[in-house]
């Protein structure tokens, strides 16, 4: 499998997917600092900017943490996907429709069910793909913090008419889990904790008035963290679609059904 991220900010969909054995291949970001870190931790992968004039690039997992701003609640006049912002939903969806990927992930506000989710699932079955979400929150994986997101799951609708299975699914949902706790536990294992020397030059660091950094990096910085995907939430996701892949994977499509025709993207709203 391979991955593409799209609205990509500081790469937590790509860190997640380098964690369960995903290559990404292609990121999709504006900001310039997120673009700086994008570039310099996935040196080999393809690099763009601007989703509206992006050409993309094939991967069979596309993913996207699109802006939100129009859809949260801390929005309250809230336009949902005819804002400006969460509005470019619309040019991702342009390229899944001219790249066919065979999994497509978003993940947003779950605010998202009641300002564009039943148009997205629209655009999605317009193209041939059957759609899955679930709302996950940080604390499924062992965070204090809820943090819940939602996570939309689509791929061609030949894959759910032939298996009857859905990527979260609970036995998937529990394997993941529990690949996890154990992941956790050996690194637990092989933490080495720091002298008391480090500790108190990292305080002293920590608490300088100036640190060095212009504020305009700082808050770059932050900013960054804040709007990122988790990368261990986004990582459970990834791997249940792994094993909802190997499993259809054991009883293929009908040889006359193809996943690779690309029909024309419909005209949208957006």
């Amino acid at each position: 499998m391979t991955h593409a991220g799209y609205f990509e900010g500081i790469g937590g969909f790509s860190l997640a997917a380098e964690s369960v054995g995903i290559k990404t291949i292609y990121t999709c970001e504006l900001d310039d600092f997120r673009t700086a870190w994008l570039t310099y931790r996935f040196k080999n992968a393809i690099h763009e900017r601007d989703i509206r004039t992006a050409v993309g690039h094939y991967a069979t997992i596309f993913t996207g943490g699109f802006p939100c701003q129009d859809i949260s609640l801390a929005n309250p006049n809230g336009k949902g996907l005819e804002g400006n912002r969460s509005g470019l939903w619309w040019e991702f969806y342009r390229l899944i429709c001219i790249h066919r990927p065979k999994y497509v992930v978003l993940e947003n506000s779950p605010n998202l069910v009641n300002l564009g989710l039943l148009d997205i699932l629209r655009a999605f079955a317009q193209i041939g793909y059957n759609a899955e979400w679930e709302v996950i929150s940080k604390r499924a994986v062992g965070y204090s913090d809820e943090r819940e997101r939602i996570f939309v799951v689509a791929y061609p609708n030949e894959i759910r008419r032939y298996h009857h299975r859905q990527v979260f699914d609970r036995k998937y949902y529990e394997m993941c889990l529990k690949e996890i706790q154990q992941k956790k536990f050996f690194q637990s294992q092989t933490f080495r904790v720091p002298s008391m020397e480090f500790l108190r030059q990292a305080l002293t660091v920590s608490i300088q008035e100036d640190t060095g950094l212009s504020n305009r990096v700082a808050k770059a910085e932050i900013e960054a963290y804040g709007d990122a995907v988790n990368p261990k939430v986004a990582a459970l996701v990834l791997k249940m679609i792994q094993y909802f892949d190997q499993s259809t994977n054991q009883y293929p499509c009908k040889q006359n059904d193809s996943l690779q025709q690309k029909p024309n993207c419909p005209k949208t709203n957006g």
